[in-house]
């Protein structure tokens, strides 16, 4: 039976490995972080065209401000995320537009910038007679 020989030299050789690993497993945990919070982004951005296109299509005096006050409230709620983001209201026919522009920076090099449009269409709502 032979015995193995260690040599005291070796002794911390799989500490690279373990670093290298390490670094890796960070760098991933950062990169999926970064998507889920561009996705809870990219919903904020969704729900607040919706509401200002429901808050406009309700029966009041100046739509295209309720539509724009409501999107706006929405999206200052929400964090830096979406700080960036347009809204613009327009009455289109019988319906009430509200389009959200967002542009969602990554956190790492390398990762490409992702721009968001929106648009969110409700039907006005008249007055009964």
């Amino acid at each position: 039976m032979r015995r193995l020989r260690h040599h005291q030299d070796e002794s911390a050789f799989i500490s690279v490995e373990i670093m290298v690993a390490t670094a890796f497993s960070i760098l991933f945990l950062v990169m999926m972080t970064n998507f889920v919070v561009i996705q809870f982004a990219r919903g904020v951005v969704r729900a607040a065209a919706d509401e200002g296109a429901r808050a406009g299509a309700r029966v009041v005096t100046d739509p295209i401000a309720s539509c724009n006050n409501r999107a706006h409230s929405v999206i200052d709620g929400s964090g830096k995320m979406v700080a960036g983001t347009q809204i613009t209201c327009a009455i289109v026919g019988d319906q009430i537009q509200a389009t959200a522009l967002a542009k969602f920076q990554p956190w790492m090099p390398g990762i490409p910038v992702i721009n968001e449009r929106v648009i969110a269409i409700s039907h006005k709502e008249e007055v009964p007679q």
